[in-house]
C-alpha cells in the first residue's frame, strides 16, 4: 500500500525526483524503483541522486553542491511541454 512504484499509472504527473544516497531514513533504491515505473508508464520524469546530503534537505540553501538540485528543478519544468 505505501509504495508508490505500485500506484503509477499513465494518469501520475510529471515528477521530478531528488535524493542523496546517504539518506539513513528512505533508501535512495525506493526513488530508483519509483523512477523506473514512472518510465515504464511513459511519465515524464527525471532523477537526480547526490552523493551526501542525508534525508530532507530541503532547500539546501548554504549546503553547497546540494543547492544545485533547485536549478535542475527549474530548468525541467520550464522545458515540460
Amino acid at each position: 500500500y505505501y509504495s508508490n512504484e505500485d500506484h503509477v499509472t499513465k494518469h501520475t504527473p510529471p515528477t521530478f525526483l531528488v535524493h542523496a544516497t546517504d539518506d539513513a531514513a528512505v533508501p535512495v533504491k525506493n526513488s530508483v524503483t519509483y523512477y523506473a515505473a514512472l518510465q515504464q508508464m511513459g511519465v515524464v520524469s527525471e532523477l537526480h541522486i547526490y552523493n551526501d546530503g542525508g534525508h530532507g534537505f530541503g532547500l539546501a540553501n548554504g549546503k553547497g553542491h546540494l543547492e544545485t538540485w533547485k536549478e535542475l528543478c527549474i530548468s525541467w519544468i520550464n522545458n515540460l511541454e
